[in-house]
C-alpha cells in the first residue's frame, strides 16, 4: 500500500518537535533512541487497514536449532511477524549477524521460509527478508543538522 505524503508529513512533524527534546540522539543511550522508533512502528501500522500488535522486548527461542533470537520489538500484522532489534551505534555489522542468527529462531518456530526484520539506531534503517538460502537487503538513513531531522537522506 502506498503511504501518502500527507501522513510522512504528519509523522516528520512528530518527529521534528521531540528530537531538540531529546538531542543529541546520536550521541546518548540506546534506550532513549527507542523514544523515536515506537512513534514510527505505530504510525507506519496506522497505514495498514489490518490489525497490527507491537510486542516489547521479545525473546524467541529455536525449537529444532540451539539460537534464540532477542528483539526490541517484534511488529504483528496479520499472520507475519516483522522483527526489529535496536543496534548499536558503534557496531552495527555484529548486531546485523546476531539479529541473523535471531531469524533463523523465527524461521524455526515459525516453520517459515521467509523471515522480515529491521536493525535500526533509529538514524540507519537496515530492511531485511531472510530467505531459506539468500537474504535480500535494503538500508534507508535519516539525517539530522544541527539537531534537527531533514527531510535529506
Amino acid at each position: 500500500k502506498e503511504i501518502l505524503t500527507e501522513d510522512l508529513e504528519s509523522l516528520y512533524k512528530y518527529l521534528c518537535r521531540a528530537t531538540p527534546v531529546f538531542v543529541p540522539i546520536y550521541l546518548d543511550k540506546e534506550v532513549k533512541r527507542l523514544h523515536f522508533v515506537a512513534p514510527i512502528l505505530i504510525y507506519l501500522g496506522s497505514f495498514f487497514n489490518v490489525r497490527m500488535r507491537i510486542l516489547i522486548e521479545e525473546r524467541i527461542l529455536g525449537k529444532n536449532i540451539h539460537t534464540d533470537g532477542n528483539f526490541e520489538f517484534v511488529v504483528q500484522i496479520g499472520g507475519k511477524k516483522i522483527c526489529i532489534f535496536e543496534a548499536n551505534k558503534n557496531d552495527i555489522e555484529q548486531d546485523i549477524a546476531q539479529d541473523l542468527l535471531g531469524y533463523e529462531a523465527v524461521a524455526d518456530i515459525e516453520n517459515s521460509e521467509c523471515v522480515l526484520g529491521i536493525i535500526t539506531n533509529y538514524l540507519l534503517w537496515s530492511f531485511f527478508k531472510s530467505h531459506e538460502d539468500y537474504i535480500e537487503y535494503e538500508e534507508a538513513t535519516l539525517t539530522i543538522v544541527s539537531g534537527m531531522l531533514t527531510k535529506e537522506g
